[in-house]
């Protein structure tokens, strides 16, 4: 009984109740994005030729969507976006070309490295491979001049360097 009379005298505590009740609802529900996504495969050539296996393609778009794919035989690549999976967020993108062995960095270094690359920086080191299996210019998606749009739906996207 005392439960209950406090209960009814004390309406705050029923508000806080129906917010945290809100509030888990809210977090059960599914997140990211919503909106349309299309999927993207494609090659990418260095003058006419496919560039090696291992290499990695890397789109980024002005409101933060990033989806990137590993080279693999033949040039070809297929993009992957994280949790979303194969789905890509429709949006234009800047792309950049990595060597193979740049992008296989730990988890820190891969996300300070995506976020330079979303400000158009990169460091010295980052822009200077062992060799030059992809010219320089085309490792930042800064200065690679790289831009394409992914449509909702299936998208082939080919990536020719010179």
């Amino acid at each position: 009984m005392l439960v209950c009379r406090l209960l009814a005298r004390s309406h705050g505590l029923w508000a806080i109740l129906a917010i945290a009740g809100l509030l888990f609802c809210v977090g059960c529900s599914p997140g990211g994005y919503s909106g349309p996504v299309g999927t993207v495969t494609g090659t990418v050539t260095l003058n006419g030729e496919p560039v090696p296996a291992g290499c990695t393609v890397t789109f980024i778009s002005d409101d933060g969507h990033a989806a990137s794919g590993k080279v693999g035989p033949g040039g070809s690549y297929q993009l992957s976006a994280g949790a979303e999976g194969n789905n890509v967020p429709a949006a234009t993108y800047k792309v950049s070309i990595t060597p193979p062995g740049k992008a296989d960095a730990s988890e820190a270094d891969y996300d300070k490295m995506m976020e330079a690359e979303s400000a158009g920086e990169a460091s010295q080191e980052e822009t200077q491979p062992a060799e030059e299996v992809i010219p320089a210019k085309y490792q930042t998606t800064g200065t690679s001049g790289l831009s394409f749009e992914v449509k909702a739906g299936s998208n082939t996207i080919d990536v020719p360097l010179e």
